[in-house]
């Protein structure tokens, strides 16, 4: 069955097994890992930008960890892609797991891998993906390694990707152990096993509900806020058009803050967009928080295109004026 591309069951060595072209598994060790068909399409269309991944205990009385890969998507809802349960979690065991969807997804690259402070993750996934992309900590798993680790967590070196933590690795872990399995231990493996995919499959209907019926996503909601919020600033901001970009400041008693807003793919029709502003997360960039951490359409950028809105409907007004005289 394993030798099947439509069986999802990536990977299986049961206790006492060997695995010939990894001497530095134990007999030991288990190791189960699981993608369908649609999680491996998952992985192809979203996975490019960023993928998480994390280890969770106490779902099973073997004491088996279960790592989850995961990538979020077009509405930065997290998906899970792939799944281990293992013995351990060590480079010597992910080894595998990583090598196996490569099989699967063979010419599949990200640009970052985003885990907590072990250095198994990177280095199994170097192994198996090769060195170009950029590991980045969650928030959440740097207090043991502040100083060490200030490039692979502090915000500044994170500008612009998009990623903050990895809430949906735990929210999603969370999800298995007290949603799922109502926050007992699962006695049979068997039975874990039934519960995730169970899981899986009604992640991914929820996905496919949401695509049919559309879905009001937190950051879309936040998007249309920060639209309401930039209806309020004319009174507090000023506005200054450059050739190759534009400025909006505001000042605060002495200070005076600054944005640079950058032009982007304006053609681009993603689903992270505004409606009213008719623009998407791509049209513009933001030097701004907002923007450069939480990755959203931030109040600057509204007020931007709003000012834009009204500059080409004056335009608009004076063109037809003067096309017609008597009106």
């Amino acid at each position: 069955m394993q030798g099947n591309t439509k069986n999802p069951v990536l990977l299986y060595k049961p206790v006492g097994g060997e695995m010939d072209n990894y001497s530095r598994i134990d007999k030991r060790d288990f190791l189960l890992a699981i993608m369908n068909d649609a999680q491996e399409k998952l992985l192809e269309l979203y996975g490019k930008n960023c993928v998480m991944i994390d280890s969770t205990h106490g779902t099973n009385q073997y004491n088996f960890q279960l790592t989850t890969l995961m990538v979020h998507d077009e509405n930065h809802e997290g998906m899970p892609i792939a799944t281990l349960f293992s013995s351990r979690v060590t480079t010597e065991i992910l080894i595998p797991f990583f090598i196996e969807i490569k099989k699967r997804v063979p010419n599949f690259t990200t640009n970052v891998l985003m885990s907590d402070d072990t250095n198994s993750f990177p280095n199994a996934w170097k192994e198996a993906f090769g060195n170009d992309f950029k590991h980045l900590l969650c928030s959440w798993h740097v207090i043991r390694n502040w100083n060490s680790n200030a490039r692979k967590w502090a915000y500044c070196y994170r500008n612009g990707l998009g990623i903050n933590t990895n809430m949906k690795l735990e929210r999603w872990h969370r999800q298995l152990k007290y949603e799922e399995a109502g926050g007992t231990v699962m006695k049979r493996l068997d039975k874990t096993i039934s519960l995730l995919l169970a899981a899986i499959a009604k992640k991914l209907l929820s996905r496919v509900i949401s695509i049919e019926r559309g879905k009001l996503t937190s950051r879309v909601a936040l998007i249309r806020k920060r639209h309401k919020g930039s209806e309020e600033m004319d009174s507090k901001y000023d506005y200054i058009q450059c050739d190759e970009k534009h400025i909006v400041t505001k000042s605060e008693g002495s200070s005076i803050f600054t944005y640079d807003i950058l032009e982007g793919n304006r053609s681009c029709r993603c689903p992270i967009r505004c409606e009213e502003c008719n623009i998407c997360i791509h049209s513009f960039s933001c030097t701004c928080v907002d923007y450069c951490i939480r990755f959203v359409i931030c109040k600057h950028i509204h007020f931007i295109q709003q000012k834009n809105n009204l500059m080409n409907s004056v335009t608009e007004n004076l063109q037809q004026t003067q096309h017609n005289p008597t009106l």
